[in-house]
């Protein structure tokens, strides 16, 4: 059986609403991620409200009910190198892209096993909600500066 590896925290969100959503699905696709390279690559695959909480930041707050709650636990990816990149210059303002800190796009390949993604959204976005072993940094390789 296939274990998700933030099931602890995913089961608080799963108090409120289904996390990961009804209709994620496991995929074999190319998936594309913003990294940063000041650091190692397993801590560029760690959902955000897992960094915000093992670095004392305060963890964002949402309304119980709402799916960024369950979002806020996932993997942030782009099914496209174009998408990714759009996104990233257009769609994000330089104050935002400045706090997130990511200056490098990487790309690999998802596989069923590695967890499920959430449908993609209009702008070729979706999440993913990896299992446990899962080592998303030896799967992804460079693609650009951004």
């Amino acid at each position: 059986m296939l274990i998700f590896k933030y099931l602890n925290e995913l089961s608080q969100v799963n108090e409120y609403v289904r996390c990961p959503c009804v209709d994620a699905s496991s995929v074999n696709m190319m998936a594309f991620r913003y990294i940063s390279t000041s650091k190692d690559s397993e801590e560029n695959f760690i959902p955000q409200s897992i960094k915000d909480h093992r670095e004392g930041r305060q963890q964002r707050v949402f309304p119980p009910d709402s799916e960024s709650n369950c979002e806020y636990h996932g993997l942030s990816m782009f099914n496209t190198r174009d998408n990714a990149v759009f996104f990233w210059t257009k769609v994000l303002k330089p104050k935002v892209r400045s706090l997130l800190g990511y200056n490098v796009l990487f790309s690999g390949i998802i596989e069923e096993n590695d967890g499920v993604i959430t449908p993609l959204d209009k702008k070729g976005h979706f999440n993913l909600y990896e299992y446990v072993n899962v080592n998303l940094g030896v799967k992804f390789t460079h693609v650009e500066n951004i």
